[in-house]
């Protein structure tokens, strides 16, 4: 009984210890955004600032920690608008990465308008991330930034995309599966492929890899086996005559739920 009652004691203190810890934590967040905040309204302020408060901020962020609070702060209320005007490079971009963080929606009009205007690469980065964090329903305006940018597969940002509305995602899928610029009709069918689950999306797929160039086709055949879950073979059969084609067409053909699909891979894999 008082083995019992000692772990229980222990137990108590050490949640109390935690308890305490993280109600420390907390309350020191207003502090350390208001400290940070300080040395970004000064003159001068520089790339090692900026990536200090910005890595703060991320912090916090991963760390599931509602800032939402701080906007209310007269430091941040009177002059929150100097910096997204400033001529300082780093303090308009920590002001499009604090809006964010803040969850501050009084500026997302200004935030769509610089979507526009920025021609800063880094600080259009950072706004386009403000724009799809704070604006979920905005997916034509952020698919048009990630497919102009010219990291497009590797953006950090495209993950944030994915994240965005779905129904947004899927309608802005549609309206740009026939753009001009080839990786706008590749995302938009990928994206289709993805997120909306209608059956219609089949034949949009399957169209693609008969109609598009044989460039890009790879794209729509890897679409297929993120749609379709199976009955491959007669759509890929007449298109392994391309050498560039054959390596995804296995792959998809591999993928399959469906025993005949698999087994034509294996014929395949021997003709190369």
């Amino acid at each position: 009984m008082g083995l019992s009652r000692g772990n229980i004691s222990v137990k108590t203190f050490l949640l109390c210890i935690f308890l305490s810890w993280a109600f420390q934590a907390d309350a020191q967040v207003p502090y350390v955004l208001e400290k940070e905040f300080k040395k970004c309204v000064e003159r001068g302020y520089a790339e090692k600032d900026f990536l200090q408060f910005y890595s703060v901020l991320d912090s916090l962020e991963n760390k599931a920690i509602d800032l939402s609070d701080f906007r209310n702060y007269k430091i941040y209320t009177s002059n929150i608008n100097n910096l997204l005007n400033s001529i300082n490079f780093y303090q308009k971009g920590i002001a499009y990465k604090l809006i964010s963080c803040l969850k501050d929606k009084e500026f997302c009009g200004l935030l769509l308008e610089r979507m526009k205007l920025e021609d800063s690469r880094f600080l259009k980065t950072l706004n386009a991330a403000a724009v799809m964090h704070l604006m979920p329903t905005e997916t034509t305006i952020a698919f048009d930034y990630l497919v102009d940018s010219e990291d497009f597969a590797t953006s950090p940002l495209l993950a944030v995309y994915l994240c965005m509305d779905t129904k947004s995602i899927i309608k802005t899928g549609y309206e740009r599966l026939n753009d001009p610029r080839l990786k706008a009709k590749v995302f938009a069918l990928q994206t289709l492929a993805r997120f909306d689950p209608d059956s219609k999306v089949d034949s949009i797929i399957v169209a693609a890899i008969k109609d598009w160039d044989v460039s890009i086709k790879g794209y729509a055949i890897v679409a297929l086996s993120v749609h379709m879950k199976g009955h491959y073979k007669d759509i890929l059969a007449p298109y392994f005559k391309e050498p560039q084609l054959q390596d995804v067409i296995i792959e998809t053909l591999e993928k399959s739920n469906i025993q005949t699909d698999i087994l034509y891979a294996e014929q395949l894999k021997k003709k190369l």
